[in-house]
């Protein structure tokens, strides 16, 4: 987390460079030596295609049960909320709101969810070491949606993927990657604008996957999930793909949603926010069955 803002921060960079050696500076910021269990191994595959974005390959080491609980949370994120952060991110964090965030990790900590995905928007970057630490504690991976992120004039969105990983049987830590949305809405940027802030789409476009011992899988934030490039650069290598977002035209997203699931023969988990719903995790399976889950 801490590289993650001061890389951020820099004048140099824009946000965590993805091509640096992520196990190396994880043992680094953990003070881990040569016994460390290589906790994080990294592979990066490029494309000779420029419009297919590159890969990179994070293999994990972490025990989670073949038959493991995925949990949808299905909460209230509006476009409000979202600008209402980039013009003045402390609004956001009120009592309320992180009363019903602890409600949500506890219902999952108790439901027994290995993986718990939010909407986009959801997670406000101060609350972020407190929901590494629950799961750490509780071996819970969690992929959300950040507020978003204002440096300059300038407004960042970014997707986390908060990841527990095994160092030895006496330690265990949590790899949080980040990467910020490579397409946004034009919508989005006009929304934007008319607060004064910018975005510009990402130069050279890739996508996480995250390979555990028996589940892999990877992420798609929202606009980026029409981009049927992005899409095929991922099939055969996931066998689930979760897809945060703040979408209104939920007909549309349906319709990518039962087509991704059979040409990429993977799980569609997609948080939605409550207000305009169709949070869901859809199958492979014929018409009757896809649908696994749905609100």
């Amino acid at each position: 987390f801490s590289l993650f803002i001061f890389d951020f921060s820099s004048p140099k960079k824009r946000y965590i460079n993805p091509h640096s050696l992520l196990r190396d500076k994880f043992c680094d910021i953990n003070h881990l030596g040569p016994w460390a269990n290589s906790p994080i191994r990294y592979q990066k595959y490029m494309s000779n295609d420029v419009r297919f974005p590159s890969l990179f390959e994070l293999c994990i080491n972490r025990k989670v049960d073949s038959k493991a609980r995925i949990g949808v949370v299905s909460t209230p994120v509006s476009e409000t909320d979202a600008l209402m952060a980039a013009k003045n991110s402390y609004q956001c964090l009120t009592f309320e709101k992180k009363e019903r965030l602890f409600r949500i990790l506890n219902t999952a900590k108790r439901e027994h969810a290995r993986y718990l995905s939010f909407p986009e928007f959801y997670l406000p970057i101060a609350w972020l070491p407190e929901v590494w630490s629950f799961c750490k504690a509780n071996n819970i991976a969690v992929v959300t949606g950040l507020q978003y992120i204002i440096r300059g004039t300038k407004a960042y969105n970014f997707t986390c993927v908060i990841e527990p990983t095994i160092i030895s049987k006496f330690y265990q830590s949590t790899l949080l990657c980040f990467r910020e949305k490579l397409y946004y809405a034009p919508e989005e940027k006009k929304l934007l604008a008319r607060l004064g802030y910018t975005t510009s789409d990402c130069g050279n476009p890739f996508y996480y996957i995250f390979l555990e011992p028996n589940f892999s899988f990877s992420t798609i934030l929202c606009f980026e999930f029409t981009d049927i490039c992005s899409r095929a650069a991922l099939k055969g290598k996931i066998d689930a793909l979760f897809v945060p977002q703040l979408n209104r035209d939920t007909n549309y997203f349906s319709s990518i949603v039962s087509a991704t699931s059979r040409d990429l023969h993977c799980f569609i988990i997609q948080t939605n926010t409550s207000i305009y719903g169709d949070s869901r995790i859809t199958g492979p399976f014929k018409t009757e069955l896809k649908n696994i889950l749905q609100i």
